[in-house]
């Protein structure tokens, strides 16, 4: 049944409606992805830069968007202007990208298959862009310098595929776009990498992974609180990302050598992206 191009959207309680209707006039509730995903972002651990000063005992300096642009971070950057010109895109083509990319169950179970990754990369309006942007900001950075580049596009693209899945068996009859699941992702992958390596970095990892469950409550008690909300979208990308960093890594080791000297070795299920010494330590 082909999508009408006729879509409205609007504001409420911070988060966007999508009201689409099919061609025979049946209206569909759209299951958004939350813009609750912001507060995600506001865990109180930073950048990545603030997170080492932490460590050295240095007073780390403002989190502020200048980082945008620094090498650790082009993955993450690439992503935010990605995101911003299917945003003008979407507005340039009349809603019509919007039509043709988000979640449809109708549209998937017709063979449009795309519509289980393109979702991630749209958005309901600026507010729903610029909340998701900011979270991805602040999240992305810490994520991309501890992975690199590779797992953590691949850590990104997973939990946006499974978050896309999880909304198509979860919500089968309403629509859904938004980057959230993805960021949930992201999320899930920057708690594991530090409940991995709590020996490294001590008090670091209990401040970020306190951070991250307070965020995750307000994140499941907003999400209950709004039928405009996809938390199947949300559920499914944690549990994506997640497991992508478990099977792809970082999980670093020390391993004893002789010469009293200890290595750190990058030891992941799967290690397709690992780099095998990291550094040794007398």
């Amino acid at each position: 049944m082909p999508l009408n191009v006729a879509f409205t959207a609007n504001m409420g309680k911070g988060n966007f409606l999508l009201q689409p209707r099919f061609s025979k006039q049946h209206a569909v509730r759209c299951c958004g992805c939350a813009a609750a995903a912001g507060s995600l972002c506001m865990a109180g651990f930073g950048t990545p830069r603030r997170l080492l000063s932490r460590r050295r005992g240095v007073a780390p300096r403002a989190n502020t968007f200048s980082d945008f642009g620094a090498p650790q971070r082009r993955v993450t950057d690439s992503l935010l202007v990605f995101n911003a010109v299917m945003f003008a895109a979407q507005l340039l083509t009349k809603q019509g990208l919007t039509v043709a990319g988000a979640k449809s169950n109708i549209a998937i179970a017709n063979g449009q298959w795309w519509r289980l990754i393109t979702p991630a990369f749209l958005h309901g309006n600026l507010v729903h862009l610029a909340v998701n942007s900011l979270s991805l900001h602040n999240l992305g950075p810490i994520l991309e310098t501890v992975s690199g580049r590779p797992r953590f596009a691949v850590v990104y693209a997973v939990a946006a595929f499974s978050g896309c899945v999880a909304s198509y068996y979860g919500c089968p009859t309403e629509l859904s776009l938004g980057a959230s699941g993805a960021i949930f992702g992201i999320g899930g992958a920057v708690a594991l990498f530090f409940y991995r390596h709590k020996t490294l970095f001590g008090s670091t990892s209990d401040h970020i992974l306190e951070g991250l469950r307070n965020s995750l409550l307000m994140n499941v008690v907003y999400g209950l609180s709004s039928r405009n909300i996809d938390n199947w979208a949300h559920l499914g990308g944690l549990v994506g990302g997640s497991l992508a960093a478990y099977l792809f890594g970082p999980n670093l080791i020390r391993v004893s050598t002789p010469g009293s000297k200890t290595h750190l070795v990058d030891a992941p299920p799967i290690k397709a992206f690992c780099h095998n010494t990291i550094k040794s330590q007398a």
